[in-house]
């Protein structure tokens, strides 16, 4: 009886071993698919063409048109009647023509990657094209040079975008907060009569119970002015109380109109 039983016994521990084994062979196989197949995602997912291989899809010597903007190429050959041969917008296909996507520029120096010296608008331009590319077409890669290196990894030039990025989406914050304290005039203007700027209680898109007067607003840090309708009653914008009643009148960063009304919603605009 202990005879078979020890038979028993060692006929079980060899049973389980073996399927121990195949369960560690199972495993590991299946590891190893799941990793081959993840290698194969982030190698698609990082494919880095070269400016030449980038070149080659133009819709002339390849039926694929690729562009690239920021570095990063878009397969857009769904769009051949604004990127092909003959079309419009051909200049970009086959490059990163970046720079053209704010200037306008469609010649040979204006279609360049870099966008080093461009206004605060324009940066927010180029990064509002690369969203549209984002939603509209299919994502293939990045070509390497000026924005990522032969690896796939950022440049300087890219992480120089970025900051400039940040910076041009803070000032548009601030310009948008600027304006609903003080919205921008109504305007008009023509050959016979000149120019004309006026207020209203949705004059700048904004809606409000006031609609003020036209001033020339000079904010700290612009260039320029721009036609700002400001309060003519009550305590000034974006302060809690005043003693004055003037609203915002008093503030030096207003300048009245030549030869206008004080109080008046419309100022004639100087030819």
């Amino acid at each position: 009886m202990q005879r078979y039983l020890g038979i028993l016994c060692a006929s079980i521990a060899v049973i389980c071993a073996i399927m121990l084994r195949a369960d560690k062979y199972v495993l590991v196989y299946f590891n190893l698919n799941v990793s081959d197949k993840q290698n194969k995602e982030n190698t698609d997912l990082h494919h880095i063409l070269s400016p030449d291989k980038l070149s080659k899809f133009n819709g002339v010597d390849n039926n694929k048109i690729c562009l690239a903007i920021l570095g990063n190429v878009y397969d857009v050959s769904k769009g051949k009647k604004h990127y092909g041969p003959e079309s419009g917008y051909h200049g970009f296909a086959g490059k990163d023509g970046s720079r053209a996507f704010a200037t306008g520029d469609f010649t040979k120096t204006g279609l360049i990657p870099d966008t080093r010296g461009l206004s605060n608008t324009d940066i927010l331009s180029i990064q509002d094209w690369k969203e549209v590319y984002d939603q509209q077409y299919a994502y293939l890669g990045k070509v390497s040079g000026w924005y990522y290196d032969q690896y796939g990894k950022p440049t300087e030039y890219l992480k120089e975008f970025e900051v400039s990025l940040r910076r041009a989406q803070a000032d548009k914050t601030s310009d948008d907060n600027d304006r609903k304290l003080y919205p921008d005039c109504n305007s008009e203007w023509s050959q016979a009569e000149g120019g004309r700027v006026w207020c209203s209680n949705l004059s700048g898109g904004i809606q409000r119970e006031w609609a003020g007067v036209p001033r020339q607003y000079f904010k700290p840090g612009k260039s320029s002015p721009r036609c700002a309708c400001v309060k003519t009653t009550g305590t000034p914008s974006g302060q809690a109380e005043s003693s004055s009643g003037h609203g915002d009148l008093d503030n030096p960063n207003f300048k009245l109109y030549q030869d206008c009304d004080p109080m008046s919603a419309s100022c004639k605009i100087p030819s």
